[in-house]
């Protein structure tokens, strides 16, 4: 096995555990997203808005919650700070119309803290704000779908990997070939080693 093709198998290990790597953990980054919100982000939101509700996709931990109104915060409080839905209270319930910031914090499962913000706004003569039910209401993230989207990359760069090798390895076995064959050999370069290309001079 010559150099380039030892070269080609480890570069192609290399590719394959990478890309196993980055497969393997891109469900972890979509931890903390916010699947649902009430009021949601850029809602026009009207009626009695009292609390604000947080749904994500994986259990959230010691999660704060702040809103603010043109920079000024707004007067409430996170009363549920741990779970899949983490909700605000209004202490009183909205009456300025206008656009509301919401910041949240939270820590999840692989203990990474992330911060996100979103905005709303109110109007009291707009509809009111559709709450979230409970979290068997909420979707499901889909892991067998991500569990098969990892094997089909996997085997997709195993196979392409196995091609290159099998392409190095042939080209390795023509230069082989060609060295034991000798440049007399038919197809090959005229050189010293053919007598027909010697001259008569050269032969006598």
């Amino acid at each position: 096995m010559g150099r380039s093709v030892v070269r080609l198998f480890i570069s192609g290990l290399l590719l394959l555990l990478l890309t196993v790597g980055s497969v393997g953990v891109s469900p972890a980054a979509a931890h903390g997203k916010l699947l649902q919100a009430s009021p949601g982000p850029g809602q026009n939101a009207g009626g009695v808005v009292d609390f604000i509700d947080l749904a994500f996709l994986e259990d959230a931990t010691d999660a704060v919650v702040a809103v603010t109104k043109d920079g000024a915060p707004v007067p409430g409080t996170t009363t549920v700070a741990n779970g899949r839905i983490v909700r605000y209270a209004f202490n009183p319930p909205l009456s300025a119309p206008g656009r509301y910031d919401v910041t949240f914090t939270a820590t999840w499962v692989d203990q990474d803290r992330v911060t996100e913000t979103y905005y709303f706004t109110y109007e009291a003569a707009a509809p009111a704000p559709v709450h979230i039910g409970s979290v068997e209401s909420l979707p499901q993230p889909d892991s067998s779908w991500s569990s098969v989207k990892i094997v089909a990359t996997v085997v997709l760069i195993t196979a392409m990997f196995g091609l290159a090798v099998l392409y190095v390895l042939q080209l390795e076995r023509r230069r082989s070939q060609a060295a034991v064959d000798g440049p007399g050999a038919p197809g090959g370069r005229p050189g010293r080693g053919n007598p027909a290309d010697q001259s008569p001079s050269r032969r006598a």
